[in-house]
Protein backbone atom coordinates (compact mmCIF):
# COMPACT_ATOMS: atom_id res chain seq x y z
CA UNK A 1 0.00 0.00 0.00
CA UNK A 2 1.51 3.41 -0.84
CA UNK A 3 0.04 6.22 0.87
CA UNK A 4 0.76 10.11 -0.09
CA UNK A 5 1.29 12.76 2.11
CA UNK A 6 1.52 16.54 1.58
CA UNK A 7 2.61 18.78 3.95
CA UNK A 8 -0.46 20.09 5.83
CA UNK A 9 -2.42 17.87 3.27
CA UNK A 10 -3.47 14.30 3.29
CA UNK A 11 -5.35 12.84 -0.08
CA UNK A 12 -5.98 9.60 1.51
CA UNK A 13 -5.38 7.57 4.36
CA UNK A 14 -4.59 3.56 5.04
CA UNK A 15 -5.85 0.90 2.94
CA UNK A 16 -8.36 0.06 4.79
CA UNK A 17 -10.45 3.22 4.96
CA UNK A 18 -9.37 4.26 1.28
CA UNK A 19 -11.60 5.43 -1.50
CA UNK A 20 -12.04 2.13 -3.43
CA UNK A 21 -11.01 2.74 -7.47
CA UNK A 22 -12.95 0.87 -10.35
CA UNK A 23 -10.21 -1.30 -12.60
CA UNK A 24 -8.41 0.26 -15.53
CA UNK A 25 -10.24 1.12 -18.59
CA UNK A 26 -7.60 -0.95 -20.52
CA UNK A 27 -8.35 -3.88 -18.31
CA UNK A 28 -11.91 -4.07 -17.90
CA UNK A 29 -13.28 -1.25 -20.80
CA UNK A 30 -14.87 0.85 -17.84
CA UNK A 31 -14.90 4.56 -17.49
CA UNK A 32 -12.49 5.34 -14.80
CA UNK A 33 -14.60 7.83 -13.57
CA UNK A 34 -15.49 7.14 -10.04
CA UNK A 35 -17.29 9.29 -7.23
CA UNK A 36 -14.01 11.26 -7.23
CA UNK A 37 -14.02 12.74 -10.06
CA UNK A 38 -17.33 14.72 -9.00
CA UNK A 39 -17.39 18.34 -8.45
CA UNK A 40 -17.19 19.63 -4.86
CA UNK A 41 -20.92 21.59 -3.58
CA UNK A 42 -18.68 24.16 -2.63
CA UNK A 43 -18.40 26.37 -5.48
CA UNK A 44 -15.26 28.83 -3.92
CA UNK A 45 -13.30 25.88 -2.72
CA UNK A 46 -13.28 23.72 -5.52
CA UNK A 47 -9.78 23.23 -6.13
CA UNK A 48 -8.84 22.59 -2.33
CA UNK A 49 -6.64 19.68 -1.80
CA UNK A 50 -7.25 18.42 -5.51
CA UNK A 51 -3.85 17.60 -7.04
CA UNK A 52 -3.26 17.03 -10.84
CA UNK A 53 -0.52 14.69 -12.33
CA UNK A 54 0.54 14.46 -15.84
CA UNK A 55 -0.78 11.16 -15.94
CA UNK A 56 -4.41 12.40 -14.43
CA UNK A 57 -4.42 15.33 -16.97
CA UNK A 58 -3.47 12.92 -19.67
CA UNK A 59 -6.06 10.38 -18.96
CA UNK A 60 -8.80 13.11 -18.71
CA UNK A 61 -7.61 14.39 -22.28
CA UNK A 62 -7.65 10.89 -23.74
CA UNK A 63 -10.91 9.77 -21.89
CA UNK A 64 -13.74 8.71 -24.46
CA UNK A 65 -17.46 8.61 -23.00
CA UNK A 66 -18.81 5.28 -23.07
CA UNK A 67 -22.38 4.61 -23.06
CA UNK A 68 -24.15 1.50 -23.13
CA UNK A 69 -27.22 3.09 -25.44
CA UNK A 70 -26.22 5.44 -28.25
CA UNK A 71 -29.73 7.39 -28.40
CA UNK A 72 -29.30 8.13 -24.25
CA UNK A 73 -29.18 11.90 -24.97
CA UNK A 74 -29.81 12.69 -21.31
CA UNK A 75 -26.68 10.22 -20.29
CA UNK A 76 -24.92 12.19 -23.02
CA UNK A 77 -25.38 15.45 -21.87
CA UNK A 78 -25.04 14.16 -18.17
CA UNK A 79 -21.55 12.66 -18.87
CA UNK A 80 -20.54 16.12 -21.16
CA UNK A 81 -21.31 18.33 -18.41
CA UNK A 82 -19.61 15.93 -15.71
CA UNK A 83 -16.52 16.16 -18.17
CA UNK A 84 -16.69 19.92 -18.73
CA UNK A 85 -16.63 20.63 -14.99
CA UNK A 86 -13.62 18.25 -14.50
CA UNK A 87 -11.71 20.06 -17.41
CA UNK A 88 -13.00 23.45 -15.88
CA UNK A 89 -11.42 22.06 -12.02
CA UNK A 90 -8.56 20.90 -13.72
CA UNK A 91 -8.32 24.19 -15.75
CA UNK A 92 -8.51 26.65 -12.10
CA UNK A 93 -6.15 24.21 -10.40
CA UNK A 94 -3.52 24.77 -13.31
CA UNK A 95 -4.40 28.54 -12.84
CA UNK A 96 -4.21 28.53 -9.29
CA UNK A 97 -0.51 27.18 -9.85
CA UNK A 98 0.84 29.21 -12.38
CA UNK A 99 -0.33 32.33 -9.87
CA UNK A 100 1.60 30.50 -7.38
CA UNK A 101 5.00 30.30 -9.58
CA UNK A 102 4.41 33.95 -10.65
CA UNK A 103 4.06 34.91 -7.38
CA UNK A 104 7.28 33.19 -6.35
CA UNK A 105 9.22 34.40 -9.26
CA UNK A 106 8.66 37.75 -8.11
CA UNK A 107 9.98 37.66 -4.82
CA UNK A 108 13.44 35.88 -6.40
CA UNK A 109 13.48 38.61 -8.65
CA UNK A 110 12.94 41.15 -5.39
CA UNK A 111 15.78 38.83 -3.36
CA UNK A 112 17.83 38.76 -6.32
CA UNK A 113 17.64 42.74 -6.95
CA UNK A 114 18.19 43.35 -2.90
CA UNK A 115 21.27 40.64 -3.16
CA UNK A 116 22.91 42.49 -6.03
CA UNK A 117 21.99 45.66 -4.12
CA UNK A 118 23.71 44.43 -1.11
CA UNK A 119 26.96 43.01 -2.76
CA UNK A 120 27.18 46.77 -4.33
CA UNK A 121 27.58 48.29 -1.03
CA UNK A 122 29.33 45.37 0.04
CA UNK A 123 32.18 46.35 -2.54
CA UNK A 124 32.14 50.30 -2.04
CA UNK A 125 32.74 49.37 1.70
CA UNK A 126 35.21 47.50 1.03
CA UNK A 127 37.05 50.42 -1.54
CA UNK A 128 36.59 52.69 1.16
CA UNK A 129 37.91 49.93 3.60
CA UNK A 130 41.03 49.38 1.71
CA UNK A 131 42.15 53.01 0.92
CA UNK A 132 41.62 53.58 4.70
CA UNK A 133 44.02 50.74 5.06
CA UNK A 134 46.85 52.00 2.65
CA UNK A 135 46.59 55.86 4.05
CA UNK A 136 47.15 53.69 7.83
CA UNK A 137 50.00 51.33 6.38
CA UNK A 138 51.67 54.94 4.69
CA UNK A 139 51.36 56.75 8.10
CA UNK A 140 52.96 53.60 9.94
CA UNK A 141 55.95 53.81 7.40
CA UNK A 142 56.39 57.41 8.04
CA UNK A 143 56.35 56.80 11.61
CA UNK A 144 58.30 54.03 11.30
CA UNK A 145 61.31 56.01 9.44
CA UNK A 146 60.80 58.66 12.56
CA UNK A 147 61.77 56.12 14.96
CA UNK A 148 64.94 54.60 12.54
CA UNK A 149 65.88 58.64 12.80
CA UNK A 150 65.40 58.68 16.75
CA UNK A 151 67.39 55.31 17.07
CA UNK A 152 70.30 56.75 14.76
CA UNK A 153 70.73 59.50 16.71
CA UNK A 154 70.21 57.66 19.96
CA UNK A 155 73.09 55.74 18.69
CA UNK A 156 75.24 58.97 17.69
CA UNK A 157 74.14 59.92 21.40
CA UNK A 158 75.81 57.10 22.74
CA UNK A 159 78.95 56.90 20.28
CA UNK A 160 79.60 60.70 21.58
CA UNK A 161 79.33 59.68 25.85
CA UNK A 162 81.31 56.29 25.45
CA UNK A 163 83.92 58.88 24.01
CA UNK A 164 83.45 60.91 27.09
CA UNK A 165 83.74 58.23 29.49
CA UNK A 166 87.04 57.17 27.68
CA UNK A 167 88.17 60.63 28.16
CA UNK A 168 86.99 60.67 31.91
CA UNK A 169 88.88 57.12 32.30
CA UNK A 170 92.66 58.47 31.10
CA UNK A 171 92.01 61.67 33.08
CA UNK A 172 91.32 59.19 36.07
CA UNK A 173 95.16 57.49 34.92
CA UNK A 174 96.91 60.51 34.86
CA UNK A 175 95.50 61.48 38.25
CA UNK A 176 96.05 57.80 39.76
CA UNK A 177 100.09 58.47 38.65
CA UNK A 178 100.22 62.14 40.00
CA UNK A 179 99.09 60.00 43.78
CA UNK A 180 102.60 58.40 43.89
CA UNK A 181 103.86 61.07 46.26
CA UNK A 182 100.84 61.16 48.52
CA UNK A 183 101.74 58.33 50.58
CA UNK A 184 100.41 59.46 54.01
CA UNK A 185 96.75 59.50 52.53
CA UNK A 186 97.13 55.84 51.06
CA UNK A 187 94.32 54.16 53.15
CA UNK A 188 91.85 57.09 52.00
CA UNK A 189 93.07 57.05 48.54
CA UNK A 190 92.42 52.83 48.51
CA UNK A 191 88.69 53.63 49.70
CA UNK A 192 87.81 56.19 46.82
CA UNK A 193 88.79 53.91 44.16
CA UNK A 194 86.68 50.77 46.04
CA UNK A 195 83.85 53.37 45.66
CA UNK A 196 84.93 53.78 42.11
CA UNK A 197 85.25 50.58 41.18
CA UNK A 198 81.69 50.07 42.65
CA UNK A 199 80.71 53.04 40.43
CA UNK A 200 82.29 51.30 37.18
CA UNK A 201 80.03 48.53 37.74
CA UNK A 202 77.10 50.10 38.07
CA UNK A 203 78.15 51.64 34.98
CA UNK A 204 78.59 48.24 33.41
CA UNK A 205 74.99 46.98 34.81
CA UNK A 206 73.89 50.71 32.67
CA UNK A 207 75.20 49.21 29.88
CA UNK A 208 74.15 45.47 29.59
CA UNK A 209 70.36 47.06 30.42
CA UNK A 210 71.32 49.29 27.52
CA UNK A 211 72.37 46.29 25.14
CA UNK A 212 68.80 44.74 26.46
CA UNK A 213 66.73 47.32 25.49
CA UNK A 214 68.54 48.33 22.20
CA UNK A 215 68.85 44.10 21.07
CA UNK A 216 65.09 44.46 20.70
CA UNK A 217 65.37 46.07 17.53
CA UNK A 218 66.90 43.69 15.05
CA UNK A 219 68.52 46.37 12.87
CA UNK A 220 70.86 47.32 15.57
CA UNK A 221 71.77 44.43 17.13
CA UNK A 222 74.93 43.38 16.02
CA UNK A 223 76.36 46.74 16.39
CA UNK A 224 75.03 47.02 20.06
CA UNK A 225 76.89 43.67 20.74
CA UNK A 226 80.15 44.85 18.94
CA UNK A 227 80.12 48.30 20.98
CA UNK A 228 79.03 45.93 24.14
CA UNK A 229 82.46 44.20 23.76
CA UNK A 230 84.85 46.53 23.12
CA UNK A 231 83.45 47.95 26.53
CA UNK A 232 84.05 45.36 28.12
CA UNK A 233 87.64 45.02 26.79
CA UNK A 234 88.11 48.75 27.79
CA UNK A 235 87.01 48.00 31.24
CA UNK A 236 89.36 45.17 31.82
CA UNK A 237 91.90 46.70 30.60
CA UNK A 238 91.19 49.59 33.30
CA UNK A 239 91.20 46.90 35.83
CA UNK A 240 94.50 45.73 34.94
CA UNK A 241 96.20 49.42 34.96
CA UNK A 242 93.96 49.64 38.39
CA UNK A 243 96.08 46.86 39.80
CA UNK A 244 99.25 48.63 38.44
CA UNK A 245 98.27 52.21 40.08
CA UNK A 246 97.65 50.31 43.28
CA UNK A 247 101.41 49.50 42.85
CA UNK A 248 102.22 53.28 42.19
CA UNK A 249 100.26 54.82 45.10
CA UNK A 250 103.39 55.68 46.73
CA UNK A 251 103.98 57.81 43.67
CA UNK A 252 100.60 59.91 44.15
CA UNK A 253 100.92 61.73 47.50
CA UNK A 254 102.14 64.99 46.83
CA UNK A 255 98.76 65.42 43.89
CA UNK A 256 96.19 64.49 46.45
CA UNK A 257 94.78 67.93 46.49
CA UNK A 258 94.40 67.83 42.27
CA UNK A 259 93.40 64.77 42.40
CA UNK A 260 90.71 65.36 44.62
CA UNK A 261 89.24 68.36 42.59
CA UNK A 262 89.48 66.69 39.21
CA UNK A 263 88.07 63.40 40.48
CA UNK A 264 85.01 65.92 42.05
CA UNK A 265 84.57 67.20 38.33
CA UNK A 266 84.45 63.27 37.07
CA UNK A 267 81.50 62.57 39.33
CA UNK A 268 79.75 65.93 38.17
CA UNK A 269 80.59 64.07 34.36
CA UNK A 270 79.08 61.13 35.72
CA UNK A 271 76.16 62.35 37.28
CA UNK A 272 75.08 63.68 33.97
CA UNK A 273 75.88 60.78 31.38
CA UNK A 274 73.46 58.49 34.36
CA UNK A 275 70.52 61.15 33.80
CA UNK A 276 71.28 60.88 29.86
CA UNK A 277 71.30 57.76 29.70
CA UNK A 278 67.73 57.03 31.97
CA UNK A 279 66.20 59.66 29.04
CA UNK A 280 67.18 57.17 26.96
CA UNK A 281 65.95 54.70 28.51
CA UNK A 282 62.26 56.12 28.66
CA UNK A 283 62.24 57.21 25.16
CA UNK A 284 63.57 53.57 24.31
CA UNK A 285 60.66 52.28 25.96
CA UNK A 286 57.59 54.84 24.53
CA UNK A 287 59.26 54.06 20.96
CA UNK A 288 58.36 50.25 21.50
CA UNK A 289 54.84 50.88 22.98
CA UNK A 290 54.37 52.89 19.86
CA UNK A 291 55.44 50.19 17.42
CA UNK A 292 53.28 47.66 19.94
CA UNK A 293 50.15 49.31 19.39
CA UNK A 294 50.75 50.26 15.53
CA UNK A 295 51.20 46.04 14.83
CA UNK A 296 47.98 45.50 16.84
CA UNK A 297 46.34 48.35 15.07
CA UNK A 298 47.70 46.22 11.74
CA UNK A 299 46.41 42.79 12.69
CA UNK A 300 43.26 44.26 13.33
CA UNK A 301 42.47 45.71 10.31
CA UNK A 302 44.22 42.65 8.26
CA UNK A 303 41.40 40.71 10.12
CA UNK A 304 38.77 43.18 9.67
CA UNK A 305 39.74 42.80 5.89
CA UNK A 306 39.39 38.74 5.48
CA UNK A 307 35.82 39.00 7.41
CA UNK A 308 35.06 41.34 4.69
CA UNK A 309 36.56 38.79 1.86
CA UNK A 310 34.42 35.93 2.91
CA UNK A 311 31.12 37.35 3.69
CA UNK A 312 31.39 38.86 0.24
CA UNK A 313 32.12 35.41 -1.34
CA UNK A 314 28.92 33.79 0.58
CA UNK A 315 26.52 36.34 -0.69
CA UNK A 316 28.28 35.59 -4.66
CA UNK A 317 27.45 31.48 -3.99
CA UNK A 318 24.30 32.30 -2.43
CA UNK A 319 23.84 35.02 -5.85
CA UNK A 320 24.11 32.19 -8.03
CA UNK A 321 21.85 29.85 -6.26
CA UNK A 322 18.82 32.44 -6.77
CA UNK A 323 19.57 32.56 -10.17
CA UNK A 324 19.89 28.89 -10.82
CA UNK A 325 16.26 28.11 -8.49
CA UNK A 326 14.77 31.22 -10.85
CA UNK A 327 15.51 29.58 -14.34
CA UNK A 328 13.98 26.33 -13.11
CA UNK A 329 10.83 27.83 -12.30
CA UNK A 330 11.02 29.96 -14.85
CA UNK A 331 10.70 26.55 -17.22
CA UNK A 332 8.44 25.08 -14.89
CA UNK A 333 5.91 27.94 -15.18
CA UNK A 334 6.37 28.03 -19.22
CA UNK A 335 5.05 24.36 -19.69
CA UNK A 336 2.44 24.62 -16.69
CA UNK A 337 1.54 27.59 -19.10
CA UNK A 338 1.46 25.38 -22.22
CA UNK A 339 -0.20 22.50 -20.96
CA UNK A 340 -2.99 25.55 -19.69
CA UNK A 341 -3.31 26.74 -23.08
CA UNK A 342 -4.18 23.14 -24.56
CA UNK A 343 -6.75 22.36 -22.14
CA UNK A 344 -8.61 26.15 -22.20
CA UNK A 345 -8.84 25.16 -26.23
CA UNK A 346 -10.24 21.67 -25.18
CA UNK A 347 -12.88 23.05 -22.87
CA UNK A 348 -14.00 25.84 -25.85
CA UNK A 349 -15.02 22.34 -28.05
CA UNK A 350 -16.13 20.64 -25.69
CA UNK A 351 -18.91 23.57 -24.99
CA UNK A 352 -19.60 23.62 -28.41
CA UNK A 353 -20.51 20.20 -28.41
CA UNK A 354 -22.64 20.43 -25.39
CA UNK A 355 -24.70 23.28 -27.22
CA UNK A 356 -25.26 21.20 -29.91
CA UNK A 357 -26.01 18.29 -27.87
CA UNK A 358 -28.78 20.38 -26.15
CA UNK A 359 -30.31 21.65 -29.44
CA UNK A 360 -30.90 17.58 -30.63
CA UNK A 361 -32.19 17.11 -27.14
CA UNK A 362 -34.82 19.27 -27.98
CA UNK A 363 -35.67 18.07 -30.92
CA UNK A 364 -35.31 14.35 -29.94
CA UNK A 365 -36.95 14.68 -26.73
CA UNK A 366 -40.63 14.69 -28.60
CA UNK A 367 -39.43 11.64 -30.65
CA UNK A 368 -38.38 9.79 -26.95
CA UNK A 369 -41.99 10.67 -25.54
CA UNK A 370 -43.64 9.08 -28.36
CA UNK A 371 -40.97 5.98 -28.29
CA UNK A 372 -41.43 5.42 -24.72
CA UNK A 373 -44.28 3.47 -24.94
CA UNK A 374 -43.86 1.88 -28.01
CA UNK A 375 -40.43 0.55 -26.40
CA UNK A 376 -41.93 -0.80 -22.92
CA UNK A 377 -44.59 -2.58 -25.56
CA UNK A 378 -41.99 -3.90 -27.52
CA UNK A 379 -39.59 -5.21 -24.48
CA UNK A 380 -42.12 -7.45 -23.10
CA UNK A 381 -42.29 -9.60 -26.10
CA UNK A 382 -38.70 -9.32 -26.81
CA UNK A 383 -37.81 -11.00 -23.20
CA UNK A 384 -40.41 -13.85 -24.20
CA UNK A 385 -39.03 -14.38 -27.34
CA UNK A 386 -34.99 -14.21 -26.24
CA UNK A 387 -35.99 -16.94 -23.36
CA UNK A 388 -37.87 -18.80 -26.68
CA UNK A 389 -34.15 -18.37 -28.17
CA UNK A 390 -32.19 -19.11 -25.78
CA UNK A 391 -34.04 -22.62 -25.17
CA UNK A 392 -33.89 -23.52 -28.69
CA UNK A 393 -30.36 -22.18 -29.16
CA UNK A 394 -29.64 -24.65 -26.62
CA UNK A 395 -31.58 -27.22 -28.09
CA UNK A 396 -30.02 -26.97 -31.19
CA UNK A 397 -26.22 -27.01 -30.03
CA UNK A 398 -26.84 -29.89 -27.91
CA UNK A 399 -28.27 -31.59 -31.02
CA UNK A 400 -25.15 -30.55 -33.85
CA UNK A 401 -22.27 -29.26 -32.42
CA UNK A 402 -19.70 -31.58 -32.31
CA UNK A 403 -17.18 -31.78 -28.92
CA UNK A 404 -14.11 -30.07 -30.70
CA UNK A 405 -15.45 -27.04 -31.78
CA UNK A 406 -14.32 -23.98 -31.13
CA UNK A 407 -15.39 -21.17 -29.03
CA UNK A 408 -15.32 -17.08 -29.20
CA UNK A 409 -14.17 -15.01 -26.68
CA UNK A 410 -14.22 -11.05 -26.07
CA UNK A 411 -11.88 -9.24 -24.61
CA UNK A 412 -10.95 -5.26 -24.05
CA UNK A 413 -7.01 -5.90 -25.62
CA UNK A 414 -5.33 -8.54 -27.11
CA UNK A 415 -1.53 -8.26 -26.94
CA UNK A 416 0.31 -9.82 -29.64
CA UNK A 417 3.68 -12.40 -29.51
CA UNK A 418 5.23 -9.64 -30.93
CA UNK A 419 4.80 -7.29 -28.54
CA UNK A 420 7.54 -6.16 -25.95
CA UNK A 421 7.90 -6.46 -21.83
CA UNK A 422 7.76 -2.25 -22.18
CA UNK A 423 4.36 -1.65 -24.39
CA UNK A 424 2.65 -4.42 -22.07
CA UNK A 425 3.75 -2.05 -19.19
CA UNK A 426 2.84 1.18 -20.77
CA UNK A 427 -0.50 0.24 -21.13
CA UNK A 428 -0.66 -0.48 -17.15
CA UNK A 429 1.43 2.30 -16.18
CA UNK A 430 -1.65 4.58 -15.92
CA UNK A 431 -2.67 1.70 -12.72
CA UNK A 432 0.55 1.89 -11.07
CA UNK A 433 0.12 5.99 -10.80
CA UNK A 434 -3.63 5.57 -9.37
CA UNK A 435 -1.92 2.99 -6.51
CA UNK A 436 0.55 6.41 -6.27
CA UNK A 437 -2.68 8.44 -5.86
CA UNK A 438 -4.45 6.32 -2.98
CA UNK A 439 -6.74 3.77 -5.00
CA UNK A 440 -6.66 0.48 -4.55
CA UNK A 441 -5.00 -1.26 -7.51
CA UNK A 442 -5.00 -5.23 -8.51
CA UNK A 443 -2.97 -6.70 -11.16
CA UNK A 444 -2.48 -10.44 -11.54
CA UNK A 445 -1.91 -12.64 -14.26
CA UNK A 446 -3.81 -16.04 -14.83
CA UNK A 447 -3.89 -18.77 -17.50
CA UNK A 448 -2.93 -22.52 -17.52
CA UNK A 449 1.17 -23.62 -17.12
CA UNK A 450 3.79 -22.57 -19.72
CA UNK A 451 1.44 -19.69 -20.46
CA UNK A 452 3.71 -17.02 -19.76
CA UNK A 453 2.25 -15.68 -16.29
CA UNK A 454 5.80 -15.57 -14.58
CA UNK A 455 7.58 -13.78 -17.52
CA UNK A 456 4.89 -11.43 -18.04
CA UNK A 457 4.71 -10.25 -14.17
CA UNK A 458 9.15 -10.75 -13.44
CA UNK A 459 10.47 -11.04 -16.82
CA UNK A 460 14.18 -11.81 -17.08
CA UNK A 461 16.91 -10.54 -14.26
CA UNK A 462 19.84 -10.95 -16.51
CA UNK A 463 18.21 -8.34 -19.41
CA UNK A 464 17.01 -5.05 -18.47
CA UNK A 465 14.84 -4.96 -22.00
CA UNK A 466 12.81 -8.11 -20.77
CA UNK A 467 12.24 -6.74 -17.05
CA UNK A 468 8.46 -7.64 -16.04
CA UNK A 469 5.46 -5.30 -14.85
CA UNK A 470 6.85 -5.80 -11.50
CA UNK A 471 10.32 -4.46 -11.67
CA UNK A 472 9.04 -1.82 -14.28
CA UNK A 473 6.18 -0.69 -11.48
CA UNK A 474 8.57 -0.81 -8.73
CA UNK A 475 11.27 1.41 -11.02
CA UNK A 476 7.95 3.90 -11.74
CA UNK A 477 7.09 3.84 -7.83
CA UNK A 478 10.85 5.01 -6.61
CA UNK A 479 11.64 7.72 -9.65
CA UNK A 480 8.45 9.53 -8.77
CA UNK A 481 8.82 9.44 -5.51
CA UNK A 482 12.29 10.89 -5.95
CA UNK A 483 11.05 13.72 -8.35
CA UNK A 484 8.48 14.74 -5.81
CA UNK A 485 10.68 14.68 -3.09
CA UNK A 486 11.88 18.08 -3.67
CA UNK A 487 8.52 19.94 -3.99
CA UNK A 488 7.37 18.89 -0.44
CA UNK A 489 5.93 15.42 -1.57
CA UNK A 490 6.55 12.47 0.97
CA UNK A 491 5.59 8.59 0.67
CA UNK A 492 6.01 6.02 3.18
CA UNK A 493 5.98 2.78 1.37
CA UNK A 494 5.00 -0.28 3.64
Amino acid sequence: MVAKVLEGKKMVGTARNGRVRHAFSVVNGGQDLGPSSAPASNAGSECDGIEFTREDVEALLNERPRRKDRFNLKEKCDTLTEYIKRLKLCIKWFQELEGSYLFEREKLQNSVEMSERQCNEMGILFKNKEEELNSIIVELRKSFASVQEKFTKEELDKMTAMESLTREREARLEIERSQNSLSDELGRVQRELSSANQKITSLNDMYKRLQDYIASLQQYNSKLHMDLSTVEEDLKRVEKEKASMVENLSMLRGQLSVTRQSQDDAIKQRDSLVNEVACLRMELQQVRDDRDRHQLQVQTLTAEYTNYKESTEKSCFDLDNLTSKKDELEERCLSQSNEIRTLKDQLLTAEGKLQMSDLSTLETRAEYEGQKKLISELQTRLADAEFKLIDGEMLRKSCTIPSWAKHSFTFDKVFMPDVSQEDVFEDISQLVQSALDGYKVCIFAYGQTGSGKTYTMMGNPGDPEEKGLIPRSLEQIFKTRQSLQPQGWKYEMQ
